[in-house]
């Protein structure tokens, strides 16, 4: 064994012999007892000393940081035009956000547009449908307003004629 090979199975393998490919045990553990053998295999366990101590790591920060690489995972590897949501926890539990997600503007950007919309509509609705009085020259009468507006044609107070 020449010491280029040595140099390079201490490097790939570390500095104990037994670990090393059956192959090379016999004549690796010749050289290591030259004198330059012996340097090569000190520095590569001084390596393997330096490699195998583990800092202290809090759980808390590694518990944050496999969440984030989750959720850049789980961003980076979304379908090109889906929504971009953070985790499967906003599909599950906000199934419409893509329309928070979109790019285009919303029509109800406030929190209170939509109910006051809607509020505005129904009392129109209902104002519309309770002042109208019946006309009292048809044949059949009506049993629901629905009935009483498609059969006679009105066209409520706001509306168009």
């Amino acid at each position: 064994m020449t010491r280029e090979e040595f140099i390079r199975l201490s490097e790939s393998w570390g500095g104990d012999v037994s670990r090393w490919p059956p192959q090379f045990q016999e004549t690796a553990a010749d050289y290591a007892l030259t004198g330059g053998g012996e340097r090569i295999l000190e520095r590569a366990r001084r390596l393997d000393r330096v490699i195998s101590l583990a800092p202290p790591v809090d759980p808390a920060r590694s518990e944050a940081v496999s969440s984030t690489v989750m959720q850049r995972i789980a961003f980076e590897s979304r379908p090109a035009g889906a929504p971009r949501s953070v985790g499967l926890r906003t599909s599950l539990y906000r199934p419409l956000a893509w329309l928070r997600a979109s790019s285009r503007p919303r029509p109800f950007s406030r929190p209170w547009a939509l109910p006051a919309v809607s509020l505005a509509g129904s009392l129109l609705l209902g104002l519309s449908l309770g002042a109208f009085v019946p006309p009292s020259g048809i044949a059949d009468p009506p049993r629901t307003s629905l009935d009483l507006i498609l059969d006679t044609g009105f066209a409520p107070l706001w509306g168009f004629q």
